[in-house]
């Protein structure tokens, strides 16, 4: 609204305005830049001076079966404690073993209740793939945009949403990766474990 107000009057009519009117634009043009300015995404906080990067890694090792289809959520929890204060990296471990992978929706979700998608219908019919695959925004290989082979994990994948959703949120608290099982069909699955590694 404010720029059809200030750049639809043309040149010539700035020009011949009276001076309150153009008053009047010249704060509406202050109020533009500001509210542009507020719009930019703010860089994730930085460490205080001195002080040093460090990984804390959690990791949990039951093994819970995928409910089936329509059968509700698995819900695993992990906590992360005596981390730094502002996420600079986050990695994740997935021992997940299903003979459809395609019909999974896989999520994790930060203390701070963020919830990033690590993948939702991928991996095709391909038994075992995200069985031993580590998660992270530099692996380089989408796992939207990858072949699968059958019974191989793949050993690094990027997940369908950055986990550079996390940057400079506090790590420490309860970490949940969650598994939905989307395929009406007899195909089963079961977590075996996961990991976390964060970065702050």
């Amino acid at each position: 609204y404010l720029y059809r107000a200030v750049f639809g009057m043309g040149f010539r009519s700035l020009i011949s305005a009276p001076a309150k009117r153009v008053g009047a634009l010249l704060v509406a043009v202050s109020l533009l830049c500001a509210v542009s300015a507020t719009a930019v995404t703010a860089a994730p906080p930085t460490a205080p001076p001195g002080a040093t990067q460090s990984t804390t890694t959690v990791s949990g090792t039951a093994t819970e079966p995928v409910p089936g289809f329509g059968q509700g959520t698995l819900t695993s929890s992990l906590t992360v404690s005596g981390a730094g204060r502002y996420v600079s990296d986050v990695q994740l471990l997935t021992k997940l073993f299903h003979t459809f992978p395609k019909d999974l929706k896989v999520t994790l979700t930060s203390p701070a209740g963020t919830t990033v998608q690590v993948t939702d219908g991928q991996g095709g019919g391909s038994d075992d793939v995200f069985s031993a695959t580590r998660w992270s925004d530099a692996a380089g290989v989408p796992v939207s945009r990858t072949t699968f082979t059958n019974g191989v994990a793949k050993a690094a994948l990027s997940p369908q949403q950055a986990f550079g959703r996390f940057l400079g949120e506090n790590p420490n608290g309860v970490w949940q990766l969650k598994v939905i099982d989307q395929g009406a069909d007899d195909d089963t699955g079961v977590l075996k474990g996961w990991s976390l590694d964060v970065s702050t």
